[in-house]
């Protein structure tokens, strides 16, 4: 296991402890966090790229979607961590505030379209991944 595993490794456990809900999107970051309900997610998206993965495409309510654009503005140059289910599904760095309620992430298709499901409620947080 190579230092880079290890430590996405203790990320993922540490941020366990502070889970996310079913059919939540948990935000963090600089000190931050911002739980969007799934109610608050419009649209949910997969699509096959290529080469195994799949881009997933979220759309979320003008409300999310301010208090979202609000808090990357903050964190500009810093980690945003997205969770679903206690799952880290995305850990990019903030290059400029991220508005107008659009996120597209790219993955493995498995764990994308999980995501998706998680989301819309038709797959329990425990099957996330398996």
């Amino acid at each position: 296991m190579t230092a880079r595993d290890t430590f996405a490794a203790l990320l993922a456990v540490s941020l366990l402890a502070s889970t996310s809900t079913a059919g939540e999107l948990l935000f963090e970051g600089g000190g931050e966090r911002l739980a969007v309900p799934a109610t608050s997610v419009t649209d949910v998206a997969v699509q096959d790229v290529g080469q195994g993965l799949s881009q997933l495409d979220l759309a979320l309510s003008e409300d999310a979607a301010e208090r979202f654009g609000d808090m990357t503005g903050r964190l500009v140059g810093e980690q945003l961590i997205m969770s679903v289910c206690g799952i880290v599904v995305a850990s990019p760095h903030v290059m400029e505030p991220i508005t107008g309620g659009r996120i597209a992430m790219t993955g493995g298709h498995e764990m994308m379209a999980d995501v998706a499901l998680a989301l819309t409620s038709a797959k329990e947080c425990a099957d996330i991944g398996s």
